[in-house]
Formats: structure tokens, sequence, C-alpha cells
């Protein structure tokens, strides 16, 4: 009779509630990160790499609990396990190893940035595809992302002005993928 008083909570926890915690966190995750860039750009002095990874490795986890609950969706939602993967790695190596060169540094968020930029343009088009409305601020996106992570390899620039401007920019995919999310 116990378990019986509280199976309705468990049929919708199945469903969408679990669903929308996760996508929530990302759509916390793209209001943060680009704050962080922000913060970054005003106090270039006090950029702690090892704050850094922790933030990149937070929310390469949350993609990859978001892609985890939705196996259903797996094959539209790939590029979120592969997006979530490759900030968890890139946050866990700047997390270990706090000590790169500024020029190790711009590379490795350089190649972040063209990663994702190629994995939103993707999505842009196969939410087109599928005939999503906003398909288009997804693939915009995507091709600012990339020109964006063409900057450390055209341009020796200040590492706390480039690593803010990656930040924004990883911001705006991260509400991208939130926006896309919520369409499926």
């Amino acid at each position: 009779m116990g378990i019986k008083k509280y199976e309705h909570l468990l049929t919708r926890f199945k469903g969408g509630y679990r669903m929308r915690f996760w996508r929530n966190f990302i759509l916390f995750s793209g209001i943060v990160i680009p704050l962080l860039g922000v913060w970054i750009i005003l106090n270039p002095a006090r950029i702690s790499i090892s704050l850094i990874g922790i933030i990149m490795i937070s929310a390469g986890l949350i993609l990859l609990a978001d892609y985890l609950n939705n196996q259903h969706e797996e094959s539209q939602i790939k590029w979120v396990l592969a997006e979530g993967t490759v900030t968890f790695l890139l946050g866990a190596m700047l997390f270990i190893n706090n000590n790169m060169s500024n020029h190790t540094l711009n590379f490795m968020f350089g190649v972040w940035l063209l990663f994702l930029g190629c994995i939103r343009i993707i999505a842009g088009l196969k939410a087109k595809k599928l005939h999503m409305s906003g398909w288009m601020l997804i693939f915009a996106i995507g091709i600012l992302t990339v020109l964006t992570g063409f900057i450390p390899f055209i341009s020796i620039t200040n590492s706390a002005i480039l690593i803010s401007l990656f930040f924004i920019m990883e911001g705006f995919n991260t509400l991208s993928a939130y926006h896309y999310l919520e369409k499926l």
C-alpha cells in the first residue's frame, strides 16, 4: 500500500520532470558562462585556470547527464554527448595542469571553439531538416563560434581577453543548445 501511494510521482519523474531539470541546468550554464567571460574581462589578474577547469567540468557533466536522460532521442542529440565529453575533458586538463603557457591555453580554447562551432552548424542544419523554428540562430551561432575559434591561430592576443571571449561564445552555444533541445 505504501508504494502505491507514491507511484504517480515515480512515473512523472521518469518522464518530463527529470528532463526539465537537466535542461534547466543547461539554461543556467548558458547564463553563467558568459557572465564568467565578462568577469574575466573586468578582472584579468584574477583568472584561476583551476576554477575555469572546474566550471568546464561542471558544464560538461551537465551536458552528459542531459544526454543520458534523453537516450530515447539518441539519434537527434548525439552532438550533446560529443560537446559534453570534449568540454569535460578540456576542463579536466585545465584543472589537472594549470601551469600551461598562454599559447597552449589559447590553442586549446581555439580548437574547443572550432569543434563546438562545427557541432552547432551541424545541429542548425539538422534543425532545418526537421523544420524547426530558430534553426538559423543555431546555425549563425555556429558560424560565429568557428570564426572566434580561429582567433588564436591568426593573432597573438592577451589570454584573458581570449578566454573571456571564448566563454561568452560558449554561453551563446549553450543557450542555442537549450533552444534546440526545447524544440525536440
